[in-house]
């Protein structure tokens, strides 16, 4: 067991990092399976500094060896986001043919 832990310190720090990286990284994946760094750039010194964004690079790169564990997590909450924005945009929908049924109604309504 502990040598399972020296041979994976990404596994073994704070169980957060690789959530704080996709979300650092705004869930954009790259189509080579990824999270996209460059987001990384974006943040300015204080928010670069209060997200460990030097942490987070290192995180990056440990998922660029094509570490299972993480391209698991990472595809999961990449399918997750997916998803809720599906239903999301789907709700939506309902909603505006809600609100057409509504203003069509009430424009019945009135000339009726």
């Amino acid at each position: 067991m502990d040598r399972q832990k020296e041979a994976d310190p990404f596994h073994e720090s704070e169980a957060g990092d690789i959530y704080d990286l996709y979300n650092a990284c705004h869930g954009i994946v790259l189509s080579n399976g990824l999270l996209d760094i460059s987001k990384l750039d974006e943040f300015s010194t204080e928010e670069a500094e209060a997200l460990n964004v030097p942490r987070l690079r290192e995180i990056w790169h440990h998922t660029e060896t094509g570490c299972p564990r993480c391209a698991s997590i990472i595809s999961a909450l990449d399918t997750a986001r997916r998803r809720l924005k599906e239903r999301a945009e789907v709700s939506s929908d309902e909603r505006s043919k809600t609100a057409d049924t509504d203003i069509t109604n009430l424009i019945s309504q009135r000339n009726g």
